[in-house]
């Protein structure tokens, strides 16, 4: 493993003797993660560099406000945010993303309970804070975004963006990356949540956006994630439409400047999509 000699220093206290079973991260390594044992410990060790440090901090909150609200959701061991490097219970089980399980509604409704149990682990606060940070980020990101998207495409999200008028809105603790990527099932059908990175305070609904653009028009899975949530249909909330054009202008900007041209493809789809009002509902 590549650690630091003080993230080194934490895991061994966190997980004595640990042996490595697993490199976990993702092909764009931007964060470490590995699946760990020993004795009675079963672990998952994240440990984060320069562009995604703050992640391993934002996971460390969701880590210490979830644990105990029972299966499916972070337990956390410890971590440390300043040194980048956490260390969370193992959850079993195959990702979601790219398997059968992804086509089946059950699993939808099973991911919507779970992120239920988050969304209402705390009392919803009444603030525009979110809607406003959004839009300014917005503008920021729009020089950079329009230098990657046809003149029509850009020229169509700057006009969308001017258009965005923010009011308050209610904001509960949200997971950040809401898709089947971030989701385990194991053979008995069990339903885990992993990857809490973009974990905060945000309108509920913002957890909707990538798993609603990554289904067709009609798609049965999203009434049954819906119906897990129990909250809702996000399709006249206020700020339905400005979070998705948030969304996807980031994915096309972060994905390009992680040299992930698929993702950044996503990206655009997602604000064609949001654009010419084709989301499914």
């Amino acid at each position: 493993m590549v650690l630091t000699a003080a993230q080194r220093a934490l895991v061994d206290r966190w997980v004595p003797g640990a042996e490595l079973v697993a490199d976990l991260s993702w092909p764009e390594a931007l964060t470490r993660v590995w699946h760990l044992r020993s004795g009675d410990v079963d672990a998952v060790v994240k440990a984060g560099g320069e562009v995604t440090g703050h992640h391993i901090g934002r996971e460390i909150a969701a880590g210490r406000e979830l644990t105990g609200l029972g299966d499916g959701l972070p337990v956390l061991i410890d971590g440390s945010a300043p040194e980048r490097v956490l260390a969370v219970r193992y959850q079993p089980g195959a990702l979601v993303q790219d398997t059968p399980a992804e086509a089946d509604p059950a699993v939808f409704h099973a991911a919507g309970r779970l992120l239920a149990r988050v969304h209402g682990s705390a009392a919803a606060e009444i603030s525009a804070d979110y809607p406003t940070s959004r839009l300014d980020r917005l503008r920021r990101l729009l020089p950079r975004a329009s230098t990657l998207l046809d003149p029509d495409l850009a020229a169509r999200t700057a006009g969308a963006v001017d258009r965005i008028r923010p009011v308050p809105e209610p904001a509960v603790r949200t997971h950040g990356d809401m898709q089947p990527r971030n989701w385990l099932v194991d053979d008995a059908g069990t339903v885990r949540l992993i990857d809490f990175g973009r974990y905060a305070l945000r309108p509920a609904y913002t957890d909707l956006v990538r798993v609603v653009h990554r289904c067709p028009p009609g798609d049965p899975r999203v009434g049954a994630l819906l119906a897990g949530l129990g909250g809702p249909e996000p399709w006249d909330l206020p700020g339905w439409w400005a979070e998705n054009l948030y969304q996807a202008v980031m994915t096309v900007v972060w994905a390009t400047d992680v040299g992930s041209p698929d993702f950044a493809e996503e990206g655009r789809g997602m604000l064609r999509r949001t654009l010419d009002g084709t989301m499914v509902r």
